[in-house]
């Protein structure tokens, strides 16, 4: 073997232990991705479940059936509630009224309607701000993609539902305004932009 060919054959195998370097770095660079990736999501589940875990503990009885109650107000009712001021709901509506508030032991009713004082107005003013307060500190993990995405809206999209009557409280968040329920008003709008692509197969846009 001549000299000329023993440098050829060192020049290719020196080739070959480059392209062998470069290959395990890259596998490495990979599988560091890879994990840091797996990570991250199970640093996003994770919050989800902490942040679930916190509306359970903090969900009161009182805010999840004002909430009921007051998705089935007119606007003018909702309006009133908002603004602290006495107002009627129908008699039907008793058992949820006296579930949604804390003492309801002064309702005054009639034969056809329940007639809320401004102090029970405003109690119940409270109790879905609480309940909203509740929520959009759920949902901000959510609308900042810093909690599970899929694990949120498995627990929580039936609160948008036209065919249930559930628009998360839609009427009080327009009055409160989009600032103060930036996740809420997010999460309502894909939510209901779900719901009504559904039947297509198309996902809605984040």
């Amino acid at each position: 073997m001549t000299a000329e060919s023993i440098a050829t054959w060192v020049s290719v195998l020196a080739n070959v232990v480059m392209a062998i370097g470069v290959l395990f770095a890259w596998r490495q660079l990979v599988a560091i991705k890879d994990q840091t990736r797996a990570d991250h999501e199970r640093s996003r589940r994770q919050v989800a479940i902490d942040l679930m875990t916190a509306w359970v503990k903090n969900h009161t009885p009182q805010a999840s059936i004002a909430r009921t109650l007051v998705e089935g107000f007119a606007r003018d009712q909702v309006e009133a509630m908002w603004k602290q001021a006495s107002f009627e709901i129908p008699l039907e509506k008793k058992d949820l009224v006296i579930g949604a508030l804390i003492n309801s032991s002064n309702l005054e009713f009639t034969q056809a309607t329940i007639k809320l004082t401004r102090d029970e107005s405003s109690e119940l003013r409270w109790q879905i701000i609480t309940f909203l307060n509740g929520l959009e500190c759920v949902l901000a993990g959510w609308h900042h993609n810093v909690a599970d995405r899929f694990m949120i809206e498995e627990q929580f999209a039936s609160l948008v539902s036209s065919s249930e009557g559930h628009y998360l409280l839609k009427t009080f968040r327009e009055l409160a305004g989009v600032p103060n329920y930036p996740a809420l008003h997010a999460f309502a709008d894909y939510i209901e932009r779900k719901n009504r692509t559904a039947a297509l197969g198309k996902p809605p846009a984040a």
